[in-house]
């Protein structure tokens, strides 16, 4: 952790949770700003920025995707897009890669990752307490 003014900060953090903090004057602040794919068509919206604190600038884009357009089935709409994979048309944004089948894929290979993070972190090192016998489970009569 590092510290900016007294205020202990991660590497990287949302700009929401670091009040002495604002995007400079003569930035355009995207939050609140509508995100659309390169058709046009309205995905969703900017929520956050999330800050490289080493740097102090906005590295990604906090965005939820628009959850009546693509089915979420109760996961995270929120996506992190890099900074500089949007631009700026008007006062909206445009991220070219965002449609049906990307969110989809996207969705498969998060749920794979976060998967693949909890095997690898639980055997990076064997742990002292471990179990020697697999649980068994079983379909109730």
């Amino acid at each position: 952790m590092r510290s900016h003014d007294a205020v202990a900060v991660e590497p990287f953090t949302r700009l929401s949770r670091m009040p002495s903090y604002a995007v400079e004057r003569h930035e355009p602040d995207p939050r609140g700003w509508t995100v659309v794919n390169g058709l046009g068509k309205k995905v969703g919206e900017v929520r956050d920025l999330i800050v490289d604190t080493n740097r102090m600038t906005a590295r990604y884009l906090d965005v939820e995707l628009d959850t009546k357009l693509f089915d979420w089935r109760g996961d995270d709409p929120h996506i992190l897009v890099p900074v500089e994979r949007a631009h700026i048309d008007g006062k909206h944004l445009v991220v070219q890669d965002i449609s049906e089948t990307w969110v989809a894929d996207m969705r498969a290979q998060r749920t794979a990752h976060v998967h693949e993070f909890w095997d690898r972190w639980w055997t990076r090192e064997r742990r002292r307490a471990t179990v020697e016998t697999p649980i068994t489970v079983e379909v109730r009569p």
